[in-house]
């Protein structure tokens, strides 16, 4: 499964506004690696990265496949930990360097209005320039 910059997993009726926001893939992807550090079981992460089972599912195989995240299985105690690697610790200092570079421009608010939009005091109406 590829996943491309700015595609949600959700159709847009089904987004839900979260303490996360709308997340594109880049930053859950961000977010599970971010947790993992440590090691994380599969429960863990779903609850701590806000997913359903079925959205986990696809994230940890695209996340196994292309290397940013192991996988260490105990059949003894029937539990698998997660945890980033080497790999997935790079993709998130290149992921947080490019998100505080951008910044600026994501949270910028939008432009005002020009000072040459004013109004006639008569007419309420809108007057452009001093014409």
């Amino acid at each position: 499964m590829a996943f491309e910059i700015g595609e949600d997993l959700m159709p847009d009726e089904q987004k839900l506004k979260t303490r996360f926001k709308n997340r594109n893939r880049l930053g859950i992807v961000a977010n599970i690696l971010t947790i993992a550090k440590q090691g994380a079981l599969k429960t863990h992460l779903m609850y701590k990265a806000n997913l359903s089972y079925t959205m986990l599912r696809d994230y940890l195989k695209f996340l196994l496949d292309n290397g940013l995240l192991s996988e260490s299985r105990y059949p003894e105690d029937r539990v698998t930990l997660y945890r980033t690697t080497e790999k997935g610790t790079r993709f998130l200092e290149s992921y947080v360097a490019l998100k505080d570079l951008a910044a600026p421009i994501i949270d910028k608010t939008p432009f005002a209005p020009s000072s040459a939009f004013e109004r006639f005091p008569e007419t309420g109406k809108p007057q452009i320039g001093n014409f």
